[in-house]
């Protein structure tokens, strides 16, 4: 297979079978972690929702012995913590998703 642009045909290069395989293992190697990304993004979802909802049960009139639990900054750092590794992991996952529509157009 050549690839390159029709109007440079100097610039052409030759892909065989086994270039054609390694492509298609890193893609495939490159679905795998962006699914990964996902599954870790609607892991880090869940742990806001859960201590969103644990945050919201520690004020309820009879959580009195919880009072020490109700520092603001511990619960702001934690949600914080969350939320920077939830923009980590989903600049990961673009710059992912845009190696594979890399290694698509080259294969």
């Amino acid at each position: 297979m050549m690839i390159g642009k029709e109007d440079d045909p100097d610039r052409f290069i030759t892909v065989d079978m086994d270039d054609y395989q390694r492509l298609k293992d890193i893609e495939d190697r490159i679905s795998d972690a962006v699914l990964c990304l996902d599954s870790t993004l609607d892991t880090l979802k869940t742990f806001l929702e859960m201590h969103g909802a644990y945050f919201a049960a520690q004020n309820t009139p009879d959580s009195e012995k919880y009072e020490h639990i109700r520092n603001a900054s511990t619960v702001d750092t934690v949600r914080f913590v969350l939320q920077e590794k939830q923009r980590e992991v989903a600049f990961a996952r673009k710059k992912a998703c845009r190696g594979l529509r890399t290694a698509c157009s080259v294969r």
